[in-house]
């Protein structure tokens, strides 16, 4: 008979180790270590809204397969490094984790960054300004563009906007957002920050339903 697993997980990492235990398959040292870190990184250190019962029982039997006792301490290794964005430019930090959205016959992009402590934000913020803005005026394919970043923690998030008709940004982000953010110059600041699948990308498509 056909083998189904149904279950709710805010990891991926949690899901193959549970395939694993109900497949009889024996994790090794290295392997655990592997999952664990993928955890972590899923769950923001498991402190995301969306760990569940088995990403906690994942957790904790990672934990003790892998010998890795110090979550915390891998974790932000783990940060820090990703966080580094050594030998990238500008332009690759904003495309690393970047989505295309088309709605009512407009097409936008979203490039989510993150960096590792909130006095960070605002010099991360004026570089991505300056991409997209380059990115519109050379041509490319998206009508706006946006970025979010955001700290570790997710305490406060400044996102900015470039548009090939410049007449529709203001009405897009005052409409859109303006009672949930603090205007200050290019930006706006989010306190916490808002997550792009949920917080920002519906709004944005259901302004686009009122234009023409």
């Amino acid at each position: 008979p056909i083998f189904v697993l149904s279950c709710s997980a805010g990891s991926t990492s949690a899901i193959v180790y549970k395939l694993c235990e109900v497949c009889d398959v024996e994790l090794t040292k290295d392997i655990a270590g592997i999952l664990l870190a993928g955890l972590l990184s899923d769950t923001s250190n498991m402190k995301s809204k969306y760990v569940t019962k088995l990403d906690e029982s994942a957790f904790e039997k990672l934990k003790e397969l892998s010998g890795i006792s110090d979550t915390d301490e891998l974790f932000r290794g783990m940060l820090e490094a990703k966080l580094s964005y050594k030998g990238l430019s500008d332009a690759e930090i904003f495309y690393s984790d970047y989505k295309d959205y088309e709605h009512n016959g407009v097409r936008y992009g979203i490039g989510c960054i993150e960096v590792a402590h909130p006095e960070l934000v605002p010099d991360m913020a004026e570089r991505m300004q300056a991409v997209i803005e380059s990115e519109i005026d050379s041509g490319c394919d998206a009508d706006f563009l946006l970025y979010s970043i955001c700290d570790a923690n997710y305490s406060t998030g400044y996102m900015g906007i470039a548009e090939k008709d410049a007449a529709h940004v203001e009405n897009l982000m005052t409409d859109t957002f303006g009672e949930k953010a603090e205007r200050k110059g290019d930006f706006y600041i989010f306190t916490p920050n808002l997550r792009r699948k949920t917080e920002i990308v519906p709004p944005i498509d259901a302004y686009l339903d009122t234009l023409p």
